[in-house]
């Protein structure tokens, strides 16, 4: 419905790419992460309101079965676990970002080095 340019290509299998992130919608739009490791804030017409690649502030990601990891979101902030065989943390984004070159950060917990497979964050 909107294309956009992936930041990487990544091949179809069955250890990745059947486990897609499902956005998450909002009055304001939709924010969507794709194994790419791109993170979309797009408005309803399908302009990006900000981008970012997780693998740029977090490192390539590292996992035998991919992301599967759904952004989750309360009013103010959106959600991402990141866990993998890098450094591994729960992130709280702001849904309106300071920085105009992509979301900013408000809080990231460190967790280590973890690898799980997990599924969304319906509910905080």
């Amino acid at each position: 419905m909107y294309p956009h340019p992936a930041s990487a290509a990544h091949l179809s299998t069955y250890m990745y790419s059947r486990a897609a992130a499902t956005p998450v919608v909002d009055a304001s739009g939709v924010y969507a992460f794709f194994e790419s490791e791109d993170f979309l804030g797009l408005d309803w017409s399908g302009q990006p309101r900000w981008h970012r690649n997780e693998a740029d502030v977090f490192g390539q990601f590292g996992n035998n079965h991919d992301i599967g990891s759904s952004p989750a979101a309360d009013d103010h902030s959106l959600y991402r676990l990141i866990e993998h065989d890098g450094p591994s943390s729960l992130v709280s984004i702001s849904r309106k970002p300071v920085n105009p070159n992509g979301a900013s950060i408000v809080r990231r917990s460190n967790r280590g080095r973890r690898r799980s497979l997990p599924t969304s964050m319906d509910s905080l």
